[in-house]
């Protein structure tokens, strides 16, 4: 929800706006059109209108994020943004949320966000990382929100975020992990966790089990658990929302109806955010 006197955001860069929601993001608008009105919170982002945008074009995108005080950058899916210049966003210190989903973004880029000392939220989905990044991301002292899917981190990698203690929400789509990683993350204050195509089952969603006083959104799609598995959730006292699309379990199964009488149907949530029991 907007603020009550919300800011009042112009700028001579082609820029898109948004509203970084729990769902999904709120698109507020363009600067092409004339000024935007944007929250007081940190909770905004901006994202250059031009999606081939490289090199060249970077330091002036930069630029602007830190004259405004922008609190938000994302660079999703600009592959023409090198390594080395991504280096630069380093100079944000005042960041708060930076998205380089499927960006040329590796381990090196993430060490040189270490200085980004306020950043709370990071989308590294689809990039280059390896267990490397892992130790640097242990780095980011406020980071509260994390997606790592997509990439080639392993149990070992995913069992090192275990050191950054800040962590509520961690997106782990498609990584190959085991339970060893699953116990490792399971110290962390998790409120949201998602495993979507991790292929994980029963056995290693056994090794959540020390969620339970946190863990209030949890993501099973396209994952091998049963309902023997997921029966463990029912214990799970602050549980909201549990999607289990695609997955192995069987919705006529006695398990399966007492949870859903205890989550609630499908929801959804002005900003895309997901409730009850989801197939």
């Amino acid at each position: 929800m907007l603020a009550s006197a919300p800011r009042q955001f112009a700028s001579d860069v082609a820029l898109e706006v948004f509203i970084h929601g729990e769902g999904r993001d709120i698109p507020l608008g363009s600067t092409l059109d004339g000024p935007i009105s944007v929250p007081l919170s940190e909770s905004w982002f901006v994202r250059h209108c031009d999606h081939e945008l490289g090199d060249a074009h970077l330091p002036e995108l930069l630029a602007e994020v830190k004259r405004a005080a922008i609190p938000g950058l994302s660079l999703s899916s600009l592959r023409h943004v090198s390594p080395s210049a991504m280096a630069d966003i380093a100079t944000l210190d005042h960041l708060t949320y930076l998205d380089l989903f499927n960006t040329s973004a590796n381990d090196d880029v993430v060490g040189a966000l270490r200085p980004l000392d306020k950043l709370a939220g990071l989308d590294l989905s689809g990039t280059a990382i390896s267990d490397a990044a892992s130790g640097h991301i242990s780095e980011l002292t406020a980071l509260r929100r994390l997606s790592l899917g997509w990439t080639d981190l392993t149990s070992e990698g995913v069992g090192a975020l275990a050191r950054r203690t800040t962590l509520t929400h961690l997106s782990l789509r498609g990584v190959s992990i085991d339970a060893s990683a699953l116990r490792a993350i399971a110290s962390l204050p998790l409120e949201h966790l998602d495993l979507q195509e991790t292929a994980l089952g029963d056995l290693e969603l056994e090794a959540l089990a020390d969620l339970s006083p946190t863990l209030a959104h949890l993501n099973l799609a396209y994952s091998a658990v049963t309902q023997d598995g997921v029966a463990l959730l029912a214990a799970f006292p602050r549980l909201r929302a549990l999607v289990l699309r695609g997955s192995a379990v069987r919705r006529d199964a006695p398990e399966i109806r007492s949870l859903e009488q205890k989550l609630g149907g499908a929801t959804l949530g002005t900003h895309g955010e997901v409730g009850g029991l989801v197939f």
